[in-house]
């Protein structure tokens, strides 16, 4: 049990006594405490030892001695409280205050004298002249403001709030919940690597080589799932893919190179583009991937990202990978294929990769093993010919020489005891139960309010919002109610043409937080849209009530579409059945009811629509169904066939 708080004081109850007099901790050794000087003053809060911390007590005891050594708040040579006063004072075992001491004593920090007791070493450099309150300098001065204003740049882009996991509804892709972390499987890992064998292993200096361990797991375990094969001397380990684009910026891009890459598009890469003062041409972006018929071919280079482009997420199709390989051996340009979210396909199995299809060495791989682990692991990896990785590896020898190889070391355990291919099919599933729960809450609270950008996976959807919608106000507004969205402008290099758009990631928050995070969001679109509101008149003459709308609508077809673009069909059958396909090739079905009460239509699907029963009023105009919400509303459209032959006494005018 450890002591109240307002009895563990600095070491003891009271004053600490040395040789019968107070020693005022803080002063110059051996000042004694003025009269006048209370409890609170001499420091007796400094040490708090807390249950709730992750450190132990004797891990935290050692922490705080070795901060107040460092600080000078325990000056040098002066004697510290036995270890049974120190464990009395402070409400804790004797034995716990033993083995701080001693392992203190082991470091250095503490000396013990015979007969005497324990000390502050000598040999530690306790603090060091310190600035009164107002001699503080600025961080920046003007010498250094005006030798950094040409080489600092302002970054434009998206500022994600620092404490963006206290917000209720965190949006935001990149940004992962920290549960998704594999801490048992990493921990074994770790734990292998800091065996006395493997230390003695990766500590040893290696010049710049990369751990083999990790090099022959990559080229085993990861290439073969994307159709690539690779000699160990084609593979470069990189602190994250982001060094990876700035070691082939440093090496390969100048004054005189011209370097294509998608729009919008990564603008991390657009800025290293930039910085190397080489020309850039953007080629347009539409629902195939980056559109290569833009391609001029005076580029030596083209970077993309395939398997979810960066930032609409769409799949770069497999006609245009052949073409765009195409187009590379005919104007003799290099791809850099930046693939760092290639796992993540839910509606279909992932492409091959560019550089599985390439025979001549034209395409430079770039994988990440931070998306998948954790965003702070920052180990990636590159794929290229031989010659280029020597010359990669050359350049990062001036950058980091290596990548950490206790990490290394790590992630080579991490993928050779199977725990990477179960982490990846943990987060398909948690991604993919996350990107459906969005799209059908997107579907459901926006049906033509928002249009998304057709994707095979990923972990977030670009958004098209309704005309005249102002994004930055929406951000803005959506911020002050605990909604966190990404707008796109720092996505574009040279288009204005993003006016209404933004970015829903599903990485950084749970399922169950996703539909009243949209919800909340609909409500704020709609009021913040600015378009007239379309709303039933009730004088008008085809909005129909029970018994018309019942054989309006008894035995149609309704043809509509989602609000990811693609096709719907409901089947509004003449016994009250309701069969739904929506895909271009029936991917998804349902089934539920439908019928007729208080004039207003109602449907129920056993799952779509989160299986809740909804009523609208309905106006059919020719061959026209819109529907409106209780306030009136317009929420829907859709075009109606007649497929059956109208019976409709088999209709429930009432649930």
């Amino acid at each position: 049990m450890l002591a109240p708080a307002h009895l563990c004081g600095l070491f003891c109850l009271g004053p600490l006594m040395l040789d019968d007099s107070p020693l005022y901790l803080g002063g110059e050794a051996g000042t004694k405490v003025p009269s006048n000087v209370s409890g609170n003053t001499m420091l007796e809060n400094l040490i708090k030892l807390s249950e709730d911390s992750e450190l132990n007590l004797q891990a935290q005891l050692r922490q705080q001695i070795v901060t107040l050594v460092a600080e000078g708040l325990i000056p040098n040579s002066q004697r510290l409280p036995s270890s049974r006063r120190l464990a009395d004072s402070l409400g804790i075992s004797r034995n716990t205050a033993v083995l701080a001491y001693q392992q203190l004593i082991d470091e250095g920090y503490l000396v013990s004298r015979e007969r005497s007791g324990i000390y502050v070493s000598q040999a530690v450099q306790c603090g060091g002249p310190r600035l009164a309150d107002g001699d503080a300098k600025p961080a920046v001065n003007r010498l250094w403001r005006q030798r950094l204003a040409k080489h600092v740049q302002v970054d434009s882009g998206f500022p994600v709030p620092p404490q963006w996991q206290d917000y209720p509804y965190p949006f935001l892709e990149g940004e992962f919940d920290q549960s998704l972390f594999p801490v048992a499987e990493w921990r074994e890992a770790s734990r292998l690597s800091l065996g006395v064998r493997e230390i003695n292993d990766w500590s040893r200096a290696r010049g710049d080589a990369d751990d083999p361990q990790l090099i022959e797991q990559i080229r085993t375990k990861i290439l073969p799932r994307r159709g690539i094969s690779a000699r160990p001397d084609e593979i470069l380990i990189t602190n994250g893919a982001q060094q990876g684009l700035f070691l082939l910026a440093n090496l390969l891009f100048d004054v005189d190179t011209c370097v294509a890459m998608e729009e919008p598009g990564y603008p991390d890469f657009r800025e290293l583009v930039t910085r190397a003062g080489s020309e850039l041409e953007f080629l347009p972006v539409d629902t195939h991937g980056i559109d290569i018929s833009k391609n001029s071919g005076r580029s030596q280079f083209i970077y993309v990202t395939p398997s979810h482009q960066v930032p609409t997420t769409v799949t770069l199709s497999s006609e245009r990978r052949t073409a765009m390989l195409g187009q590379a051996a005919q104007f003799d340009q290099i791809i850099i294929e930046d693939d760092f979210d290639s796992e993540t396909n839910f509606l279909g199995n992932p492409h091959p990769s560019l550089k599985s299809q390439d025979r001549e060495g034209r395409v430079i791989y770039i994988g990440s093993l931070s998306k998948v682990i954790s965003a702070g692991l920052r180990l990636g990896f590159m794929i290229a010919p031989a010659e280029l990785i020597e010359a990669l590896r050359h350049e990062r020898r001036y950058l980091s020489r290596f990548p950490a190889a206790n990490n290394q070391r790590t992630a080579a355990f991490f993928l050779s005891l199977g725990h990477f291919d179960a982490t990846m099919r943990r987060l398909h599933q948690t991604f993919k139960d996350r990107w459906i729960a969005l799209r059908n809450a997107l579907n459901h609270y926006l049906p033509r309010a928002v249009y998304t950008m057709e994707s095979e996976g990923g972990t977030c959807c670009w958004v098209q919002g309704p005309a005249g919608l102002q994004v930055e106000e929406l951000c803005r507004q959506a911020e002050m109610r605990g909604i966190l969205i990404e707008p796109v402008a720092h996505f574009y290099g040279a288009t204005e043409n993003h006016s209404g758009c933004f970015r829903l990631g599903v990485s950084s928050l749970p399922v169950e937080k996703i539909r009243p995070g949209i919800a909340k969001l609909a409500a704020l679109i709609r009021e913040l849209s600015g378009e007239p509101c379309d709303a039933l008149d009730e004088s008008n003459p085809q909005w129909f009530t029970n018994a018309e709308l019942t054989r309006a609508l008894a035995g149609a077809r309704l043809l509509t579409k989602t609000v990811y673009g693609q096709p719907l069909t409901i089947d509004l059958l003449a016994d009250g059945r309701m069969v739904g396909h929506a895909g271009f090739a029936n991917e998804e079905q349902d089934e539920g009811r439908w019928w007729v009460a208080d004039d207003r239509f109602y449907r129920q699907w056993q799952t779509w629509s989160y299986g809740e029963a909804m009523s609208f009023y309905t106006v059919v105009e020719q061959d026209q169904v819109r529907w409106y919400d209780h306030d009136h509303r317009f929420i829907d459209s859709a075009i109606m066939r007649h497929q059956q032959a109208k019976d409709t006494s088999a209709v429930q005018l009432e649930p």
